[in-house]
């Protein structure tokens, strides 16, 4: 297993793909991204990392929000942040149930569930470009891409990923 990858926070530019999103958009009826890139939003009405989703309201009205917070140790600022506004929505998060951030933020407020299998994140865009890559940078070493040339096949997340529920 490829533990640099699994805890790396090199690359957190990772996308929650439409397939991944859709059901659980269409179950929750989600209509605010409050931590989205511009590009790879999933709502029409998105916080972009100019506007900080850490410092605008989640609340009001009919909103539910939807939250992919970079997967590094700042996760646990979006969970709190969310619980004290009293926000409605859903977390797509790393299913980590032996950290601080699972047995102290997220077990006493939000329901959870655990996504069967593991889910693939990034673009379409961003898997063509890894396919057309014969080498890349790993660790900070060039090594040979083992997708190069291998067009539809993505490989998915060296963890298992789970959905935080608040107050649906």
């Amino acid at each position: 297993m490829n533990n640099n990858l699994m805890f790396s926070s090199d690359n957190q530019k990772w996308a929650t793909r439409w397939e991944t999103f859709n059901p659980i958009q269409k179950r929750f009826g989600l209509n605010l991204d409050v931590c989205s890139s511009v590009g790879d939003q999933k709502c029409d009405n998105y916080f972009s990392p100019e506007q900080d989703g850490l410092k605008q309201d989640w609340t009001g009205g009919d909103v539910r929000f939807w939250c992919n917070p970079e997967y590094n140790r700042e996760q646990i600022k979006w969970v709190k942040y969310g619980v004290e506004q009293k926000a409605s929505g859903v977390f797509l998060l790393p299913s980590r149930t032996d950290t601080k951030l699972f047995h102290e933020v997220i077990v006493p407020n939000c329901e959870v569930e655990f996504i069967k299998g593991r889910i693939t994140f990034g673009s379409d865009e961003y898997w063509a470009w890894v396919w057309e890559q014969e080498y890349m940078m790993s660790g900070g070493v060039m090594k040979k891409n083992s997708l190069f040339g291998k067009h539809g096949k993505m490989n998915a997340a060296p963890f298992p990923s789970m959905l935080v529920i608040l107050n649906m």
